[in-house]
């Protein structure tokens, strides 16, 4: 038997609820002073490891807590939730919503959704979807791709198909400014010449 005992008897009878004690008070329960080492906040530590005198309060079902050494108070916090205590909710449940949409969208027979597609960003900013636009996709992935063709050769071809500057930097990966100069470059020599 602990000589610490009596505390967890206390403890035990104040029937889970969350007590504020003074260091005077509990020695009054215990009968005997307690140690100097009680002035440090560590000595109130919650591991079962730090004293005899935690594993009293442990064994009641309490946590120490609110330790302040200079009023010499401890507040001891009870684990167990008392009887008259709403019990604690589960998981939150699904709204009635959730799966809602499941079956109403519908794959086409036919599609192979793995199969790789044109670059649909650049077909997206353009309003009709005719055969002349899978063309001019077509013939803009050739100049993007085509080795024998330099940077600014390439934005020149791309300008001539009617793509626009933004468009042209994305595809060749270059400023916006890169293909303004090239192109702004291009119509100076054009009215220089005529």
């Amino acid at each position: 038997m602990s000589k610490y005992e009596p505390l967890t008897t206390f403890l035990q009878q104040a029937n889970h609820r969350n007590l504020r004690l003074s260091f005077a008070e509990i020695e009054k329960i215990l009968g005997f002073p307690l140690p100097a080492s009680k002035q440090y906040p560590a000595w109130w530590s919650n591991s079962a490891t730090n004293n005899t005198m935690t594993t009293a309060w442990l064994a009641a079902g309490y946590k120490t807590g609110q330790v302040d050494v200079a009023e010499e108070k401890v507040t001891f916090h009870s684990e167990a939730q008392p009887e008259s205590a709403p019990p604690t909710r589960g998981p939150i449940p699904r709204s009635p919503l959730f799966g809602s949409m499941k079956g109403t969208t519908f794959v086409m027979p036919g599609v192979d959704l793995t199969a790789p597609t044109l670059d649909s960003d650049w077909l997206r900013k353009y309003e009709t979807y005719d055969s002349a636009d899978v063309i001019a996709q077509h013939e803009v992935a050739k100049i993007v791709s085509d080795p024998k063709l330099n940077v600014s050769d390439r934005i020149r071809a791309l300008n001539d198909l009617g793509v626009p500057r933004a468009e042209i930097a994305r595809l060749l990966g270059k400023r916006y400014q890169h293909v303004r100069n090239v192109l702004v470059a291009e119509e100076q020599k054009v009215r220089t010449s005529a």
